[in-house]
């Protein structure tokens, strides 16, 4: 693989790691190739460099030469994948775990997991409290 120009260390790791998984030219994925592999190369990599370093969408916009826009759409179409590409979805997660075994941890998680985690924290909460309810009344 060739190298990455202008990108920081961490990013290159992750760019690499993502090519590698799914057999992507690092300089076509860099240069803009819209081959399917190079485009689901480059969308991954963009979504781990934000879900594991914290950069911006901004930044990560000038590491593949696009606008920030680009980037945002890029996380609407990875959801989306997701959610109906069982393929994309066992490449992102072979990427997932390539990436946490090289020691990255999470920097930024989807406002919509969180929500989500909050809610299932209150409904935890809730339940708890009736129990505690049921005790004190038990008790007199």
């Amino acid at each position: 693989m060739g190298k990455i120009i202008d990108v920081d260390s961490r990013s290159s790791v992750i760019i690499q790691i993502i090519c590698e998984v799914r057999e992507a030219d690092l300089e076509s994925v860099m240069e803009g190739s819209r081959k399917a592999d190079c485009v689901d190369a480059r969308r991954l990599s963009q979504v781990m460099i934000h879900r594991y370093l914290g950069h911006t969408y901004s930044y990560i916009a000038k590491l593949f030469k696009r606008d920030h826009s680009t980037v945002s759409h890029s996380h609407r179409k990875h959801k989306e994948l997701m959610m109906t590409d069982s393929g994309y979805a066992i490449v992102s997660g072979a990427c997932e775990c390539i990436i946490q075994e090289k020691g990255f941890v999470k920097k930024s998680a989807d406002r919509h997991v969180l929500l989500d985690m909050l809610i299932d924290m209150q409904k935890k909460l809730n339940i708890l409290e009736e129990e505690i309810k049921l005790l004190k009344d038990a008790d007199t």
